[in-house]
């Protein structure tokens, strides 16, 4: 299972990717990203299976960067 993990705190970001190591052996971390813009990327270019997203990002949201995308074939947690 591929998953993309979208925060703009970096302490999160490191903490979900141990958590993740140590628990989750089959979830393999293909990209990380700490603003909507480059997430959007990184979903286009990756096309994950799971998104690890931010509801609060600065002034964003993650729920911006899901109504910028026009098909969603992964799950949200």
């Amino acid at each position: 299972m591929r998953a993309i993990l979208i925060d703009d705190e970096q302490a999160n970001l490191e903490n979900l990717q141990i958590l993740l190591a140590n628990n989750c052996p089959k979830v393999k971390v293909v990209a990380i990203s700490n603003n909507i813009s480059d997430a959007y990327t990184q979903v286009i270019l990756h096309q994950p299976d799971l998104l690890f997203l931010d509801i609060q990002m600065g002034k964003t949201t993650g729920f911006e960067l899901l109504s910028q995308l026009e098909e969603k074939t992964f799950e949200v947690i």
